[in-house]
């Protein structure tokens, strides 16, 4: 319903797919896709790397589930992995360009224009 409405009122500029599936198979190919880790109610741990199992949080002891015959988390972490991200930038000549400036187009005058500029930055 929303999509229909974006769609009316902007008729001229319409970058919006019209159904669910289109959008999930647009984010698909973007590369914008995530993972759902599930968490504790009170954000001490994740249920993730080997604790997808566990029933409850080893440190404050709540259920991991709202409802536990549904499996409905109490709380739910998406995680959107950085590598993809970063490969579908670098493909774009503009953005590489833009990415790898600080190596190619910086002058170094000795003054502090930028964090990388810092003594600091380089001694990490």
């Amino acid at each position: 319903m929303l999509l229909q409405l974006l769609v009316t009122v902007f008729p001229q500029i319409n970058p919006f797919p019209l159904s669910w599936s289109k959008y999930k198979q647009l984010r698909k190919d973007l590369g914008l896709c995530y993972e759902k880790i599930h968490a504790c109610l009170n954000d001490c741990i994740l249920y993730w790397d080997g604790r997808q199992h566990q029933e409850e949080c080893d440190k404050c002891h709540p259920s991991q589930w709202k409802d536990k015959y549904k499996k409905l988390s109490n709380k739910v972490m998406c995680y959107f992995s950085l590598v993809p991200r970063l490969l579908r930038m670098y493909n774009s000549s503009r953005i590489a360009e833009d990415m790898l400036w600080r190596y190619r187009d910086r002058v170094k005058h000795g003054i502090l224009r930028h964090p990388t500029d810092a003594k600091v930055w380089k001694g990490l």
